[in-house]
């Protein structure tokens, strides 16, 4: 048989034993199926250059693979989409569970993952923690103490340093020195508001102006001079 110009109803299998197996099916630009009722179910249809698959039942779609029955991919009722593993992308990235079944977002080697949004980028951690890592060694972490919002170095003696850009020129702001007991480093003046209030138990203040120290009145005029000559 070359084509059928009606339906044809079948109480059993189709099986093709020719060595071209192909089956064409032409409703129009669409394959439909019904179920045993006579209700039409699904249809595949070529559209706009588009392949289309509709499903009149009220459930999910479900694809299967793996040598089974067993769901793949699954479209569910509200229009969200369930993998049953790993999603795998060109260039080996990769989203899925790590081995603390934590969900992993991973870009291959030696590319980076881009985050790019048109408005803010949100970091929510009900945790309180944000960690960064490098190769799994924890580096930094921004914390949330009691509302209180914690910078801390993660790493035994490893310093804070404050960088920038000074007219093209990349500089070190300022460095606290975690081996010090945080003692602070500024690459130029600081500016005060206020006082200089001493708690410590060595309440020693070494100002280091050349061999001398200056003062300087509210308008910026240096005033008094002590100096060892």
């Amino acid at each position: 048989i070359s084509a059928v110009a009606g339906d044809v109803d079948f109480d059993g299998h189709i099986t093709l034993t020719g060595s071209s197996k192909n089956v064409v099916l032409n409703y129009g630009n669409e394959i439909r199926t019904k179920d045993s009722g006579g209700t039409e179910r699904t249809v595949l249809r070529a559209a706009s250059n588009k392949l289309q698959y509709g499903w009149s039942y009220a459930g999910e779609v479900e694809f299967m693979g793996g040598g089974s029955y067993t769901p793949r991919i699954t479209i569910n009722t509200d229009g969200s989409t369930t993998f049953a593993s790993n999603i795998n992308f060109g260039d080996s990235h990769f989203i899925g569970d790590d081995s603390d079944d934590n969900l992993l977002i991973q870009g291959s080697a030696s590319e980076n993952i881009v985050i790019d949004s048109a408005d803010d980028i949100v970091l929510d951690a009900d945790g309180g923690d944000i960690v960064f890592k490098d190769d799994t060694t924890a580096i930094g972490r921004f914390k949330n103490n009691s509302g209180n919002f914690v910078i801390k170095s993660e790493g035994s003696d490893d310093d804070l340093i404050f960088k920038g850009n000074d007219g093209g020129s990349e500089i070190t702001a300022l460095t606290l020195d975690m081996s010090d007991a945080g003692s602070a480093t500024f690459l130029d003046d600081i500016d005060l508001g206020g006082n200089i209030n001493m708690t410590g138990s060595s309440k020693n203040i070494v100002l280091l102006y050349g061999n001398e120290l200056r003062t300087k009145d509210s308008g910026g005029t240096q005033r008094t001079v002590l100096r060892a000559a």
